[in-house]
C-alpha cells in the first residue's frame, strides 16, 4: 500500500494494515479517532432525540391510533413504527405512533 492509506479498504480487510508503511501508522491511528469521534457524537445526537416514553405495547398504540390491535399488528411493520424485540415479542415506537395520528387526523 502506498500513500495515505485506504480507509474503506481497511475497514473491508483490516489484515491489509500489515501492508501500510509504518510512517503512515500515526496518521492512520489520527484519522481513525477522528472518524470515532464523528461516529459517537453522531450517535449521541440520536441517542438525545431518542423518545423518553418506553415502547408501547400493541394495546396502547391501538388506543392511541382509535384502532383495533389486530389492525396495530398487521400494519405496525410498514407503517415503520413496529420495533421487534424479539421472536415473539413486539412493542411499538411511540414517536412513531404519535406522528401517524397527526397525519391521519
Amino acid at each position: 500500500m502506498t500513500g495515505r492509506p485506504d480507509l474503506a479498504a481497511l475497514l473491508a480487510d483490516p489484515a491489509r494494515v500489515a501492508d501500510v508503511p509504518t510512517a503512515e501508522l500515526p496518521a492512520l491511528v489520527l484519522r481513525l479517532a477522528a472518524l470515532q469521534s464523528a461516529v459517537a457524537a453522531r450517535l449521541a445526537q440520536e441517542v438525545k432525540h431518542a423518545s423518553p416514553e418506553p415502547p408501547l405495547t400493541a394495546q396502547e398504540a391501538a388506543r392511541r391510533l382509535n384502532v383495533g390491535v389486530d389492525w396495530i399488528r398487521e400494519h405496525g411493520a410498514v407503517k415503520g413504527i413496529e420495533i421487534r424485540l424479539s421472536a415473539g415479542t413486539v412493542r411499538y415506537d411511540p414517536d412513531g405512533v404519535e406522528r401517524l395520528r397527526k397525519r391521519t387526523c
